[in-house]
Parts: structure tokens; sequence; C-alpha cells
């Protein structure tokens, strides 16, 4: 979409236009990042957006003796002391793609491809996905699938969220967005800690990126209608909508007068996992190649990342082909988006 210039009305440009106030810097940084052009402007308007989480049940951890990981060194030593007092699996994740390799690498602040993750330019872009720390990863995932410490649920969070919710998995990774789902089905205590991090890499932690969308204006309506299309983006924007926002769904609020007001209230005070999203996604300025993962065929290759993966537990390649793999069919992709100019 964002390479698609002739079929949108960038945001900035519509509120300059309708004179209302309106910058980048009123949003929080790993929100703006996302959907800002080179030159730091917005072209949509963030507004639902998450980031991935862990979620833990209390009880498992408690009788096993461990506390949420903070490292992934952490959660070896967790999954096998959670597997010795009886746990069915120590943790499983929703969207593996996004969670385990998109912000796995910007958490650890680490680069997904070249030109900052696509975001210089379209062309000339490579996937940078077999990288040490990458490649590590999945040999870890791939050897806690065998151990029994994770258990892999496919794409999504159709079957991540009940192995979490049904107490077979003490932990569970998946957006922050999530929350209202497991409130509602977990029967047990539960708590929200950040994601894990590398702890042999000096980059680490860095930032998440937000997940979710954004709001586009398109062109091509009637040009009456554009003043009324930004009175309601102000709106949405407000921080009596963001508070109303994040409280009714679980989503971040995307503007720092939201948070303010949120953190006014006394929300957090009050539910004090809502606060971690925040904090991963605030942790540190974004870097050059922390901003965001902005690839053309993204959805194509977080296909191949994930039947690559599942070829790893399954023992058909090793982590570091599966991921070599990964690379060569997602170059090929990401030169076709190129030659034909994002189209």
């Amino acid at each position: 979409m964002m390479a698609a210039k002739g079929a949108y009305v960038p945001v900035h440009e519509l509120m300059a236009k309708e004179k209302i106030p309106f910058s980048t810097a009123n949003f929080i940084p790993a929100a703006a990042s996302y959907y800002a052009n080179p030159q730091g402007k917005l072209v949509s308007m963030p507004f639902n957006s998450s980031t991935p989480v862990l979620y833990y049940n209390k009880e498992l951890l408690a009788k096993a003796g461990v506390q949420p990981p903070k490292t992934w060194q952490e959660m070896d030593e967790a999954g096998k002391k959670l597997m010795a007092s009886g746990a069915k699996c120590g943790f499983t994740t929703g969207w593996p793609d996004w969670v385990q390799f998109e912000q796995f690498s910007l958490w650890n602040g680490i680069p997904y491809a070249t030109q900052d993750n696509g975001y210089k330019s379209i062309k000339n872009v490579r996937l940078l996905v077999n990288s040490k720390p990458i490649v590590g990863h999945v040999a870890d995932l791939v050897q806690w699938s065998k151990d029994g410490i994770f258990k892999y649920a496919g794409a999504g969070s159709t079957n991540a969220t009940p192995l979490f919710n049904s107490g077979e998995c003490a932990m569970y990774m998946d957006s922050s967005a999530s929350y209202a789902a497991v409130k509602a089905g977990a029967k047990f205590p539960f708590g929200t800690a950040p994601m894990p991090y590398d702890a042999n890499l000096k980059s680490a932690p860095q930032n998440t990126v937000v997940g979710g969308a954004s709001l586009w204006v398109m062109k091509g309506v009637p040009a009456d209608h554009y003043p009324g299309v930004a009175k309601f983006l102000d709106f949405l924007g407000s921080a009596k909508s963001q508070s109303y926002w994040a409280k009714a769904t679980g989503y971040v609020p995307v503007s720092k007068a939201g948070y303010d007001l949120l953190k006014a209230e006394g929300f957090y005070d009050k539910q004090p996992g809502a606060q971690v999203a925040i904090d991963e996604l605030t942790h540190q300025p974004p870097k050059a190649w922390t901003m965001g993962i902005r690839l053309g065929y993204m959805p194509q290759i977080r296909d191949t990342i994930r039947a690559e993966l599942e070829d790893a537990i399954n023992g058909k390649v090793t982590p570091q082909q599966a991921m070599d793999a990964v690379v060569t069919k997602g170059d090929k992709l990401l030169a076709q988006f190129a030659a034909t100019g994002g189209q």
C-alpha cells in the first residue's frame, strides 16, 4: 500500500490542507515510524495497534519455581523446570512468522532485510533471516519442540490461544490485543510480561513495533468528503478516543495524549499488564533498522517462513537450510516486486 502512491491521499497532507493540527511527534514512536514516509511524515493514521507480549500461567510457573523468562536463555531453563513439574507444554506462540521472526529481529536489534528492512527503497532489498541469531533461534525452537517445551500451533492464533487457556501450555506469546481472549478463556490467574530477548546480543533488547492496521484516505472520493474525513481522523486520534479504545479492546493507545490520559486515569495501576506493550514499543528509540519491516509480497514471505519452520520442526531440513531457503525464495519475490515498481 505504501508504494501505491497514486491510490491514496497522505494523511499529513490532508490534515495540513484542512488546517487541523497533526504531527508525527504526537504518536508513540514505534507506531508512527511504521506508517511514516522516509521524511518522517505519516501517510496513514495509526489506529488498532498492538505488539507481542508473553502471557503466563501464574499457577504453573509457581509450581515449577520459575519466573517469566526475561531472555531466551532463561526460557530454556524455565521450560525444563516446567516439564519436570508436570506441565504438558512450556510455551506456544501465535503468528509465528510475526512473533518469532519479525518481532524477534526488531526486539533484538538485528536487521531483517537490507535497505533498513525495505524502508530506504523497494530496490535491491535482500532478506537477512539466515543470520546467525535467527538461525540459532530456529534451532532452539526445533530442539524445544522435540523436548516438548515448545508446541507449534500453526499460523495465526486459532490453535495457540486454546493451548494456553486450557492450561496445557504454561506460556503463550501473541499480540497484546489477545488480552481479551485470554481473560475470557483462562480459568486461572495469568500475567503479562515482555517478550524474551537474546542475552548474547549486545543490541538487545531494542524495541518492538506495532501490528494491526492503520487508516488510509483513498483518492477518488467527492472533494467535499475530505473535510469530514479529516475531522473524523482527528477525533479518533484524540486523547479521549484513544483512552476509550485501549480500555475496551486491549490495543495500545497510539497517541501520546491517549497514553497520558490513561495513565492519569490510573488505568495502568489497575491493569499493569497493559503497560508491558507500551514499555516494549518505547524501550529504546527506534533505529533505522528497527522502525518496522516494509517488504513487498510480505504475505507470501510469511507463508514461506512458516513452511520452512514447519519443515525444520519436522526434521526435513536443518534450521540453516530452512532459513537459506527462505532467503532464496524471498529474494526472488522482492526482486519481482521491485521490477514491477511495487504494483
